[in-house]
């Protein structure tokens, strides 16, 4: 990497850092114009993509240097039309485009896909194209796609200037909200959040058997909501959990697999979930607490499936825990973690409380981040520590800002070329009008299209193209949703290309394909309980306080079961038999007639009743 990078990757480091600190002002005082707020974010993250240090870059690459300094010059140029005139759609539907308008925007969009093929990769931009193409001459296949009289013009238009494209939902609620968590995040580890999911996790759970591997389904939990990727939050939080794990006596497949699906898992747990609910919260047009509420119960049974998991195991294998002289003290731990939760303490009270914005809730979060600093000595939020949060957070955001607004692109040609209604129609008829069905064909085809993509770009994709089948035979659209992100999120974990699971897979050395596997078997829950929200709405809080209650228990009871099947262990060793048994009860959780989950629970407390018999007779006998 020359010289002429790095120093173009600290110039990019400070305006990323004014740029963090604008974001926090709007957030505070209110959006500057409908295209600057979403289109600035938009550029800036277009010219770090292009200008930013690839570690990767050879030297001498001075020749690749000033290519990617023209492109970046070149979507600056591209996005003064929308910079100076701030489009809404009403104007554009009186005045209609100018010609230079069209011809920047047709390039400010080329760029925006050359950007994305960079940071996000190739998979997401292929389909974004696909679309463009399908939306351009879709009718020539099917005359149920609109044909487009306008050609070209039209669409750069539509895609630009609409409001529903480029600059649509996603990237408002990007320019709006994530990059104020996001930015939140980032404080949080910079003031020292990883006692909150490192520390306090060791010293709580470090002592109990197969404690390394429960101080990685918990610290990756938070770490998870915060980071907003499971891959990057498998390199940071892994690089200590799989070690740990191993050294105590987990293979490294499965030490790999818990931490991927430990990961994973990060993006559905509130309160923040990787950020994807605001984005849902804004889609659906409910408040973010409904969809905080409804996320909480599900994602509490995918964590207490792996946290059993990982104890069945720690028992099969014979493992204990590590001495307490190993572990942080629990007193002094205790203490530099409490002033950690103030932060999300403020942010809990902002958005469920208070009832305040997202961003102004964020807001007051950092603020909890900064006084919480200042709570710990040698940890105090000093400038120079708030610039350095400030451009990791702008940093992350530059893949999210890219991904939200090529996935404008596709949404803007999907509803152009009326293919949303086309695709819920053909899943429906693949389905034959049966829910079950369909429901089996909306999994599957959302952990085909949220292979390679982060979760935002995934749960876009899948909100516009595979959700509104499900709502169209009358699946809450909160269930709906809630439905293809966890399948989307899976996707990360699952062959061929999941990306969390490549990275887990090197730090722990082991195989990949071996890990994938693995680590879809130990989040076997998080494919079966969303079918659940389907059947019975009530897992996601949704009905009277007894029939929520009895869910809730069932459900437990099924992860229960699915966990014993899982492992194959429950005091000693299950039989094939007892596995299949326990499996079913499992699977139970989906069935619709609430006869055949009762069932199913019976039998899970009678088999754990029926071992625990025999392994206080077999204990009784090697006794005498």
């Amino acid at each position: 990497m020359d010289d002429t990078r790095m120093w173009s990757n600290r110039i990019m480091g400070y305006i990323m850092g004014l740029a963090g600190a604008f974001y926090l002002y709007t957030a505070a005082v209110g959006q500057w114009g409908v295209t600057r707020q979403r289109g600035f974010l938009l550029t800036l993250c277009i010219v770090v993509v292009f200008l930013a240090a690839n570690p990767t870059q050879k030297l001498g690459s001075r020749l690749s240097f000033i290519w990617d300094l023209f492109l970046a010059l070149l979507a600056i140029a591209a996005f003064i039309p929308s910079f100076l005139y701030d489009y809404a759609m009403e104007s554009r539907a009186i005045t209609g485009p100018a010609n230079y308008e069209i011809i920047a925007g047709a390039i400010y969009m080329l760029l925006l896909l050359e950007a994305a093929r960079r940071s996000i990769g190739v998979p997401f931009v292929t389909i974004a194209i696909a679309a463009l193409i399908f939306c351009r001459w879709g009718n020539m296949i099917s005359d149920k796609i609109s044909p487009q009289s306008g050609g070209w013009v039209s669409i750069v238009d539509y895609v630009l200037y609409s409001g529903y494209g480029i600059y649509g939902v996603a990237l408002y609620v990007g320019a709006t909200v994530v990059v104020v968590l996001v930015i939140f995040g980032a404080l949080l580890q910079t003031a020292g959040g990883y006692t909150l999911f490192n520390d306090l996790p060791q010293t709580l759970f470090g002592t109990q058997r197969g404690g390394a591997a429960k101080v990685a389904v918990v610290g990756s939990s938070i770490m998870g909501m915060l980071s907003g990727s499971p891959t990057a939050n498998v390199a940071t939080v892994g690089v200590f959990t799989i070690p740990m794990m191993k050294n105590i006596g987990y293979s490294p497949i499965f030490s790999a697999a818990i931490e991927t699906a430990a990961s994973c898992g990060g993006q559905i747990m509130p309160p923040i979930m990787g950020a994807v609910a605001f984005i849902m919260a804004d889609i659906l047009q409910v408040s973010y607490w409904e969809v905080a509420v409804a996320a909480a119960l599900p994602a509490c049974l995918y964590y207490l499936c792996l946290f059993i998991q990982v104890d069945l195991r720690a028992a099969k294998i014979g493992l204990k825990g590590l001495p307490r002289d190993q572990l942080p003290p629990f007193g002094k731990t205790l203490v530099r973690a409490l002033p950690m939760m103030i932060p999300i303490a403020a942010l809990i009270y902002g958005l469920g409380i208070a009832k305040v914005t997202a961003q102004m809730a964020g807001l007051m979060a950092i603020a909890g981040v900064i006084i919480a600093s200042w709570l710990q000595k040698g940890r105090r939020m000093t400038p120079k520590l708030f610039y350095l949060g400030l451009t990791s957070g702008m940093r992350v955001m530059v893949q999210i800002g890219i991904a939200c607004a090529a996935a404008g692109i596709i949404i803007a040609s999907i509803d152009l070329s009326g293919t949303g209604v086309t695709i819920s129609s053909t899943l429906i008829e693949m389905a034959r009008g049966n829910l079950l069905l369909l429901s089996f064909v909306v999994a599957l085809a959302s952990l085909i299209l949220g292979t390679g993509l982060s979760t935002t770009p995934c749960y876009l994709l899948l909100a516009f193209v595979v959700a509104p089948a499900l709502i169209k035979l009358g699946v809450p659209p909160m269930a709906a949703h809630l439905f293809i992100l966890y399948h989307g999120c899976l996707s990360q974990l699952s062959p061929p290309e999941g990306l969390a699971g490549y990275t887990a897979a090197g730090i722990a050395g082991a195989p990949v394909f071996k890990t994938m596997w693995a680590s879809m078997r130990v989040a076997a829950v998080g494919y079966i309980v969303p079918f659940f929200f389907i059947f019975n709405p009530h897992l996601l809080l949704m009905g009277s306080p007894l029939a929520v209650l009895h869910s809730v228990v069932v459900a437990i009871i099924g992860v229960i079961g699915l966990s014993i099947a899982l492992e194959g262990y429950v005091l000693n060793k299950l039989s094939p038999i007892e596995r299949v048994i326990a499996a079913g009860c499992g699977f139970a959780l989906i069935a619709p007639t609430s006869v055949f989950v009762d069932i199913g629970c019976t039998i899970v407390l009678t088999l754990i009743i029926f071992r625990k018999k025999i392994f206080k007779t077999f204990v009784a006998r090697e006794a005498v």
